[in-house]
């Protein structure tokens, strides 16, 4: 049109004789042809840069990781390294700053290794799906802000948690800790000493808030409620999704902010530091979808069953499956329940270089398995006998001593029985927790239920 036109005159010059007025709409467009080219380059400016298949290798490692540090040019023209948060085999993350957002913010950036793309683009559906559901903004999940491309790298743009994770509340074990029975009772001693009580309980919500520390033996009740809460909800989202995470453990589960203190106060202290208790629990985030699989893809697992870490893995993938199923969500309330108790104990419950360890450690303090439901899976006759009970071969294998945990009964006198009885899972659930809370023993115990079926669901 003739504003069209004008402009096109501006650009290539438009002169005007002295005796002549120019035309009105040429005035109102005087600056247009200017902004034009102002805008053009600024855009310029901020488009990402193709990097060349030389750029690439100089920056990218031969084990397909990218070479970190302040040599980085701008990811995708807008996110300055400042640091690297932590690094495993799949994925390095790396702290970096927003150039574009007004505060420049900080965000965290999984970038994934060459060959682990995939892995990268099936954790970003999952975050995108719980990101674009209603709920999403009020989960327990990593907030998620973008993906792109970086030199070939896979990279997902997340929120930054900067309060660790909760395996911070987990003490390693060692060759010389004491048995945990012992402990319990020195904490508990150490917490009447500390009130001046000569008599006392075991920790509770009871007690005016209170509780031991984290450093003294994890949780308080009021946090491991918030933090149990956040995560079942977490699950139930993702559930919902028809997505199993397939790999809940602490170091999982992250902390936007900075936490209560391993050495601090316990209790009401703890919560009054971290903003009267309600502000903790809302800090929760779980993270690492990278291993999380849909229903449908169950039966790619049926092969070898290996999902989940080993210490959180679910009996039912132990033995390769259970009832004439192979596995479902429930394997990540198996793993939520072990949580809670290294979270409440500030112990491992289950630590074991093998699978036939791990049944060993599992039998040793849960009890026997119901073996009608069991006996059909695929590992069933490889890890027990005729009889029911752990191969003798079994109790000739060396276990590490920092693997040890508080063994409530013998294995090698645990027969698993088709009539199952829950009344004795529930007192062996008891003496492992030994506290004064019904509530916390039957939720945990809940989850801890060797049958998927009838295992607490997060529906």
């Amino acid at each position: 049109g003739l504003a069209a036109d004008l402009v096109d005159q501006q650009t290539r010059g438009y002169h005007v004789r002295a005796h002549e007025r120019p035309p009105p709409l040429y005035q109102a467009t005087m600056g247009l042809a200017t902004a034009y080219k102002h805008v053009t380059e600024h855009k310029d400016r901020r488009r990402p840069r193709a990097f060349s298949t030389s750029e690439t290798h100089l920056y990218t490692s031969d084990d397909g990781t990218l070479r970190l540090g302040p040599h980085l040019p701008l990811m995708l023209g807008r996110y300055r390294f400042v640091r690297l948060v932590g690094q495993g085999t799949f994925a390095q993350i790396i702290c970096a700053e927003d150039t574009f957002h007004p505060r420049r913010r900080h965000v965290a950036i999984k970038i994934l290794n060459l060959h682990y793309a995939e892995i990268g683009k099936r954790e970003a559906l999952c975050l995108r799906l719980v990101h674009d559901s209603p709920e999403g903004a009020h989960a327990a999940v990593v907030k998620f802000h973008a993906v792109f491309d970086f030199m070939g790298h896979f990279c997902i743009v997340m929120e930054l948690c900067l309060g660790g994770c909760l395996q911070n509340y987990i003490r390693p074990l060692s060759a010389t800790s004491p048995p945990l029975q012992q402990q319990q009772q020195q904490q508990l001693q150490q917490q009447q000493q500390q009130r001046g009580s000569p008599s006392g309980g075991g920790r509770g919500g009871g007690g005016g808030g209170g509780g031991l520390s984290a450093g003294a033996a994890g949780l308080a009740m009021l946090q491991l409620r918030e933090a149990a809460l956040h995560l079942v909800k977490a699950l139930l989202l993702l559930h919902n999704h028809d997505v199993i995470h397939a790999d809940l453990k602490p170091e999982n589960v992250l902390l936007a902010g900075n936490g209560p203190s391993l050495g601090g106060g316990g209790g009401a202290a703890a919560a009054a530091a971290t903003g009267g208790g309600g502000g903790w629990g809302q800090q929760v985030r779980l993270t690492d979808l990278g291993n999380a699989i849909k229903s449908r893809e169950v039966k790619l697992y049926k092969e070898d069953y290996e999902i989940q870490t080993l210490g959180y893995r679910a009996p039912e993938v132990l033995l390769g499956g259970c009832g004439g199923q192979a596995f479902n969500h429930q394997i990540d309330m198996w793993s939520l329940g072990v949580l809670l108790v290294e979270l409440y104990l500030g112990r491992p419950l289950f630590r074991a270089a093998s699978k036939v360890l791990m049944l060993k450690r599992i039998l040793s303090v849960l009890g026997p398995l119901p073996a009608r439901e069991y006996v059909s899976g695929k590992f069933y006759t490889a890890f027990f006998g005729s009889d029911h009970r752990l191969r003798p071969e079994t109790f000739g294998l060396r276990d590490d001593p920092t693997h040890a945990a508080t063994a409530l009964i013998d294995p090698k006198k645990v027969q698993n029985s088709f009539v199952y009885d829950g009344d004795v899972h529930y007192r062996l659930v008891c003496d492992l927790l030994r506290s004064r809370e019904p509530d916390f023993i039957g939720f945990v115990c809940g989850l801890l239920q060797f049958d998927p079926r009838v295992r607490l669901t997060a529906f």
